[in-house]
């Protein structure tokens, strides 16, 4: 929680610290106009985003990525432990399937 609570309060200090570990593990740092198009697509957050993972095995499944017949995801996710956090710390649960 505290780290998506730095972030959010902090992007251009993330967007630093990020492009420096990326300097540091390919040798070479994005451009800051090409980290600032990235960072345009995210969304930072503790939420697992549950429909978008069903959405995604969906997805995978209609391509054929994933056999012959469609996989249960029933209970793949527990979030009951995050809530507890979550709770504790006076934020919005999340919700699942």
């Amino acid at each position: 929680m505290a780290t998506v609570a730095y972030i959010q309060a902090n992007p251009e200090s993330a967007k630093s610290i990020v492009n420096s570990e990326i300097k540091r593990i390919t040798g070479k740092a994005l451009l800051s106009k090409e980290l600032d198009q990235a960072y345009t697509n995210l969304d930072i957050t503790y939420d697992p985003l549950t429909s978008t993972m069903l959405q995604s095995a969906d997805r995978a499944y209609s391509l054929g990525f994933l056999g012959s017949s469609q996989p249960n995801l029933n209970g793949i996710f527990y979030l009951g432990p995050l809530n507890q956090v979550l709770t504790s710390k006076g934020l919005a649960q999340v919700t699942g399937p």
